[in-house]
């Protein structure tokens, strides 16, 4: 069964979520490969570390404990991987990463050693899946999971949702990261405590039962990623066909017609 009260923050980057999820009042592991921004967490929340509330695990999440590299982005701090191909897409886009070697566990072991979470949020760039993996299979799992999924591949996406099927999850929800600076938290709070929170343009936002929108079966989801992708190919920032386009009132047309053309997008799922 999963503990009602613990999160896990995994990719913490500067703890722009967990500091949302401390404010709600729910104890939070959160877990970061690169070893400057675990410090900045580690100081950001020293008051919640000496109380128990946090607690920050330098590591990186991988298929197997031990040591990989780990390549940090120079040009973007929430671009650093563990996953090469992620690393060479990145370099496609003239972000450039130098690697370093970090300690890695793999997500069997922050479950055995810190309990299932009540809501576990994924964000490691490119290996979103090998945390899900973990799930497939365990009696025992979060009631809410969230990844983050991109403009590149239809394919990794689907390969996302039928993972987080085939983990047990049932509903889904399909949050733009364009609006989460706009998310409202709900009063009264439906899950911890209400919190008047401002969102950082790299947060995740809400989750759980606070998200909005209905929840989708995952045949719906996979129609709603199928618009998507098919508007990110359209007018996608990285390729899309019509992305050149010079006349800003022509412009101005095919972003209505294609709405979705902003990239990055999270998958929040239900049990």
């Amino acid at each position: 069964m999963f503990t009602e009260n613990l999160i896990f923050d995994i990719g913490m980057h500067k703890g722009e979520d967990s500091d949302f999820y401390l404010k709600k009042g729910f104890r939070v592991i959160g877990v970061e490969a690169n070893p400057a921004l675990s410090d900045y967490c580690a100081e950001r929340f020293q008051n919640e570390l000496k109380s128990g509330q946090m607690t920050v695990v330098n590591k990186a999440i991988a298929e197997h404990s031990g040591a990989i590299d780990f390549y940090i982005n120079e040009q973007s701090s929430v671009w650093g991987t563990a996953d090469k191909e992620w690393m060479l897409r990145n370099q496609q886009l003239g972000k450039e990463s130098h690697a370093i070697r970090v300690s890695s566990l793999r997500m069997d072991d922050i479950l055995n050693e810190y309990g299932v979470p009540y809501y576990m949020k994924v964000d490691i760039e490119g290996l979103d899946h090998v945390c899900i993996s973990s799930l497939v299979g365990k009696l025992d799992k979060p009631k809410y999971v969230s990844v983050e999924t991109h403009a590149w591949s239809y394919d990794e996406t689907l390969n996302l949702l039928t993972l987080l099927s085939t983990a047990g999850y049932k509903s889904f929800k399909v949050v733009s990261q364009l609006g989460v600076g706009d998310q409202m938290c709900p009063n009264p709070a439906r899950e911890g405590a209400y919190v008047d929170h401002r969102f950082d343009p790299e947060a995740s936002g809400l989750f759980g039962d606070e998200l909005p929108g209905r929840w989708l079966t995952l045949a719906e989801a996979k129609s709603r990623f199928r618009r998507i992708y098919f508007d990110i190919w359209m007018l996608g920032p990285h390729h899309g066909v019509m992305r050149g386009a010079r006349n800003r009132h022509a412009l101005a047309v095919l972003r209505r017609l294609f709405r979705n053309y902003e990239d990055w997008f999270d998958i929040h799922a239900m049990l």
